[in-house]
């Protein structure tokens, strides 16, 4: 109508559809295969990997609220407490009375606990290093910025 050629329209959304494709066949490829490593991290250490990043800022030594071990982990509260609920029971973490608030409880790693943080983190940190190993040197720097910019997407999504 205005000079503009409706038949040049389906070209470019054929090709953001498609690119949009690409994305989502190697989006799911990336998430199968760090499911599937995960798992295997899994069966060679005492904590799983959740329960790992919920307790391991407890490794500084510092005690921790419930709700500050919730945020770290990016999990809600109750899951926090439920989680922690186990590893109390386990021998990993105590609940105690927090010196600075004696309405807050907090939470703080057992010698086992301290252990088995150790442990999982080791494990972790020999994953990563394998990864950051298989990048060319070249191709780390914009991985690391482009794993950011996907983290920063990933949790603004807005359904």
């Amino acid at each position: 109508m205005f000079g503009v050629s409706t038949l040049a329209d389906p070209a470019p959304n054929a090709t953001a559809d498609a690119d949009l494709e690409a994305f989502a066949r190697a989006w799911e490829a990336f998430f199968r295969a760090a499911r599937s490593a995960r798992s295997r991290l899994g069966q060679q250490a005492t904590l799983t990997v959740a329960q790992y990043f919920l307790i391991e800022r407890l490794r500084d030594g510092r005690p921790r609220s419930a709700r500050e071990v919730a945020e770290h982990a990016g999990v809600a509260p109750s899951t926090a407490t439920r989680m922690l609920d186990g590893l109390v029971k386990a021998g990993f973490v105590d609940r105690r009375p927090s010196e600075r608030d004696r309405r807050c409880v907090e939470v703080v790693l057992t010698t086992a606990g301290r252990a088995a943080v150790e442990q999982r983190h080791e494990l972790m940190q020999t994953a990563r290093r394998q990864v950051f190993a298989a990048l060319d040197p070249a191709d780390r720097p914009a991985a690391e910025r482009l794993l950011r910019r996907l983290a920063e997407a990933t949790a603004a999504i807005d359904l």
